[in-house]
């Protein structure tokens, strides 16, 4: 019987692993035809989108491998952090900028007459709406924060260039080696995990809405914050060092705003300074992780898979991942 049961539990988690694939099931394309294609924005309004635009523009820097995985160009990004470059797409490298994803050039981006402009929930403002409206320009506004929501955001920008998810190539491969990875965890036994985000406000614990804690629960985790679900209406809650020497995790996962090597070891030391953390399962073993924010902290895009195998990694340390 508990052999039975073990094996329901494995099946029900490779189930809530797998990305939606099929277009009925996104919520974000609500109809199409031929031509154009109805879909709902961040805001839960619907825009009409005429399909393969030639001339866009991405308003926000992490869309911008989303766009390209889905088979679109763009004429003009925002500016870029020079670190960061190397994230983006090769073509889209050294393409014309059109300001700070803060605060756009309006009046350049209107006068390069784009067909599409994509923008971020994050920080799209009604003043920039109403510019594009205005001037009869097609706009979305999207957002993702996680792996389930980037997968609907990459099908939309498939299914806008006369595609889906499941025909595309470059989508095919990130949602199969994903799901490849989800399938062979299931057959794990589930690490009970926490995951904390640090700012330089302070910390906060992670429901699996948040991107690191749901790679972690995709890959057959159990996170421990998600006890407290109904109490949760975000990504985030308030940190607890009481209640959590009293979950007593397996594993802690840190996804942090710190950029530098330096920063990060003044953090563990702040962190650990507190002799209640050594009461931690993760803390005498030493499995508290210190994610990459290439992966975890910015849009992994493309490189999701790369991402669910770095986590696997740290769950599962005794497996071979590599193959």
């Amino acid at each position: 019987m508990k052999k039975l049961i073990k094996s329901v539990f494995c099946s029900l988690a490779v189930i809530a692993a797998l990305p939606i694939c099929a277009k009925e099931l996104n919520p974000l394309v609500i109809k199409e035809t031929a031509d154009t294609i109805v879909c709902r924005d961040f805001y839960g309004g619907s825009v009409t989108l005429h399909k393969n635009p030639e001339k866009v523009i991405i308003g926000y820097t992490s869309l911008v491998g989303a766009w390209y995985c889905a088979g679109g160009k763009a004429v003009a990004i925002p500016n870029t952090l020079e670190m960061n470059v190397s994230n983006l797409p090769k073509a889209a490298r050294t393409l014309p900028r059109v300001g700070n994803f803060l605060n756009l050039n309006m009046e350049k981006i209107v006068s390069m007459k784009p067909d599409l402009v994509i923008l971020s929930a994050f920080r799209c403002g009604q003043g920039t709406i109403d510019i594009l409206k205005s001037s009869g320009i097609e706009y979305i506004v999207v957002q993702y924060t996680n792996y389930q929501e980037f997968y609907n955001v990459l099908d939309l920008f498939c299914h806008i260039n006369d595609g889906s998810a499941r025909t595309n190539a470059a989508a095919v491969k990130i949602s199969s080696e994903v799901n490849k990875l989800c399938q062979k965890a299931a057959k794990q036994k589930s690490p009970r995990f926490i995951s904390i985000f640090y700012t330089g406000r302070g910390l906060s614990c992670e429901s699996s809405l948040a991107n690191t804690a749901q790679i972690a629960k995709m890959l057959n985790g159990y996170n421990l914050i998600d006890e407290a679900a109904d109490s949760i209406r975000g990504t985030r809650i308030p940190f607890s060092l009481e209640k959590i020497v009293m979950d007593n995790p397996d594993v802690i996962l840190f996804t942090t705003m710190c950029d530098s090597e330096a920063a990060r070891k003044e953090l563990k030391k702040q962190v650990f300074s507190n002799p209640a953390w050594q009461e931690i399962s993760a803390v005498r073993h030493n499995r508290v992780y210190f994610l990459p924010n290439r992966l975890f902290l910015y849009k992994a895009n493309e490189h999701y898979p790369e991402a669910f195998r770095y986590m696997a990694k740290i769950l599962y340390p005794w497996e071979n991942w590599n193959k």
